[in-house]
C-alpha cells in the first residue's frame, strides 16, 4: 500500500496557486498545481510558480477569433494569385496537427478555401502542389523551447 505523503504548503505559494488557478480560468485546480509541483525540489517551487504565473490560457472562441485575425492578415499580405499552404508541425496528434482543427472553423479560412490548401504530409510536399507561387504557412503552439520547428527547418527545408 502506497503511503500518502503529507506536505504543509506555505501561505505565499497557497495565495500564489489560488491566483493561478483563477489567472488560468480553473482550467487547473489547487490540487493539480500541487501535484504538478511534486515534479521539482522543493526549494525550485517558487520559479515554477513563476512560469505558471506566466502562462495565458486561450478558450477554444480566443484561439479561433485570434486564428481568424491572423489568416485576415496574411489575405491583406498576399495576392489573390498566391496559394497559402497549411501545415501543423510535427507528429498527427500533437499540437499542431490539432490546432489545424481550429484553423479550419475561422471565418476567413471557411470563406477562402480556394487560397488555402492543408498538407496532409510534409514529406510529399511538392507532390501536394507547393511552389515558388505560394506560402507555407507552419501551425504550432508556442509553448517549449522553439526545437520542432528548428528541427522541422532542417529535415524538410533546408
Amino acid at each position: 500500500m502506497e503511503k500518502i505523503k503529507k506536505r504543509i504548503i506555505s501561505i505565499d505559494h497557497s495565495k500564489r496557486i489560488s491566483s493561478i488557478c483563477l489567472r488560468l480560468r480553473n482550467s487547473v485546480s489547487a490540487i493539480q498545481v500541487l501535484n504538478w509541483l511534486e515534479n521539482f525540489k522543493e526549494e525550485e517551487w517558487n520559479i515554477a510558480l513563476t512560469v505558471l504565473e506566466n502562462l495565458k490560457y486561450f478558450t477554444i472562441s480566443e484561439i479561433i477569433y485570434d486564428f481568424d485575425e491572423g489568416l485576415k492578415r496574411i489575405l491583406a499580405d498576399t495576392r489573390t494569385t498566391e496559394k497559402l499552404y497549411l501545415h501543423g508541425l510535427g507528429e498527427f496528434g500533437k499540437s499542431g496537427s490539432s490546432l489545424m482543427y481550429y484553423i479550419k472553423q475561422t471565418p476567413t479560412f471557411r470563406g477562402n478555401i480556394e487560397r488555402f490548401k492543408i498538407l496532409s504530409h510534409i514529406k510529399k510536399i511538392k507532390q501536394q502542389g507547393v511552389d515558388a507561387n505560394g506560402y507555407l504557412i507552419l501551425i504550432d503552439d508556442i509553448i517549449g523551447s522553439g526545437n520542432s520547428l528548428i528541427t522541422f527547418f532542417n529535415h524538410n527545408i533546408k
